[in-house]
């Protein structure tokens, strides 16, 4: 006879048949007799897959700019803080980019056009780093990239040379004769900071020597 039942329950990732992998949630009955041993157990296997999925991406959504589907301000910050203390001495480069001059092609162009810019930008700025670098959309016209294990200086250096290029050649027919052009600041951890406030202070100060030139 049953005189007591405990439930429980988790979810887990099984893998199908076909290999694909699929979450689902496992409740499980723990069945005790009269003298309070367990007699048995009763399982049941729920598929929740596509509800788990829907949950993950609407987390992922809540970590990334809207128009830009780069990382925001705030998830750009903890991931770089993340990142620095599991990379420990690591040399790693923190680049902050501002569009030159946005607020006239904001004012003379509309905003809408203004939009079109940042969205060419940053698509320009993801394809030249690596997908396990962080880049962020921190502000209305300010990206940050964190290039993380680079061996040397220069490497950082040559990535912004490449950014400043690759931008300086969009082609835009309704930008109404406007060049696009970016400044730089670079920061370098930890020679200039150990954290992301500490580098950002620096490389804003970089970016500021940049745009006097």
């Amino acid at each position: 006879s049953v005189d007591e039942k405990d439930y429980n329950q988790t979810e887990i990732r099984l893998k199908k048949s076909n290999g694909e992998y699929i979450w689902c949630k496992l409740r499980i009955t723990t069945i005790m007799d009269q003298d309070k041993k367990v007699s048995r157990l009763i399982g049941k296997i729920i598929d929740v897959d596509k509800s788990r999925r829907e949950k993950l991406n609407l987390i992922e959504k809540t970590k990334k700019d809207l128009m830009t589907d780069m990382y925001n301000k705030l998830t750009t910050e903890v991931l770089i803080n993340e990142t620095i203390k599991k990379s420990h001495k690591a040399l790693a480069a923190f680049l902050l980019i501002d569009i030159d001059n946005f607020k006239n092609i904001n004012d003379s162009l509309g905003h809408m056009q203004g939009d079109n810019v940042l969205t060419q930008i940053s698509e320009e700025i993801k394809s030249i780093f690596r997908s396990s670098d962080i880049i962020g959309r921190i502000g209305g016209d300010e990206f940050v990239v964190f290039i993380k294990d680079i061996y040397e200086e220069k490497h950082a250096e040559k990535k912004a040379s490449e950014i400043l290029q690759t931008i300086r050649n969009i082609k835009n027919k309704n930008l109404n004769g406007f060049n696009v052009t970016v400044s730089i600041g670079i920061a370098f951890y930890d020679k200039d900071g150990s954290d992301y406030s500490q580098l950002y202070i620096n490389a804003d100060k970089a970016l500021y020597c940049a745009k006097n030139k």
